[in-house]
């Protein structure tokens, strides 16, 4: 088989912006994942850890593959599910460049804003302990998130009727 040099410079370039593409996803989620350890308690499951044993201790992980012994699990696994809690928190965006995110439990003495997390667009479960939230309407048009929990957070009621309304089949629970 014969192949012309533009044709092996179209594969190169398109490998080269795929590796780009994938290079810049663990870039972001190692840098995230260096921050959740400097907080307060910032932990992490991987989507290839299994759920039902909790978050466990990054220390102890051994490599599961080839690509994960050379580059690290930042290439080769997502970031799934994280618990945070800082009393000093007072941003999600950090925590919103976890695109594969499903799970998130976030707790602060600051008062949140939600925008950050509209950008997690397989997000199905959201748990947020904090001062208070100012609005919801970020939560509105994410399509995949099922369950919203607010544990002792001020949030106003019409702000808890408009979610209802806009996404009547979220479960979305305050409690005091």
């Amino acid at each position: 088989m014969r192949f012309s040099l533009s044709t092996l410079l179209v594969v190169v370039t398109l490998f080269s912006a795929w590796f780009a593409s994938v290079h810049h996803k663990a870039t972001q989620q190692r840098s995230t994942v260096a921050w959740l350890s400097g907080l307060h308690t910032g932990l992490w499951r991987y989507d290839s850890q299994d759920q039902s044993l909790g978050f466990p201790d990054p220390s102890n992980a051994a490599p599961s593959g080839t690509i994960e012994q050379f580059l690290g699990p930042h290439y080769a696994h997502d970031v799934e599910e994280v618990l945070v809690y800082d009393p000093q928190l007072d941003s999600l965006d950090r925590i919103a460049k976890l695109r594969s995110l499903r799970t998130l439990d976030v707790g602060s003495e600051l008062p949140l804003d939600l925008t950050p997390v509209s950008r997690l667009s397989r997000l199905t479960q959201l748990t947020v302990h904090a001062e208070s939230i100012d609005s919801l309407r970020p939560l509105h048009k994410m399509s995949n998130l099922k369950t919203v929990l607010l544990v002792d957070t001020r949030v106003d009621r019409h702000e808890i009727d408009a979610l209802q309304a806009a996404r009547p089949e979220m479960q979305v629970q305050l409690v005091p």
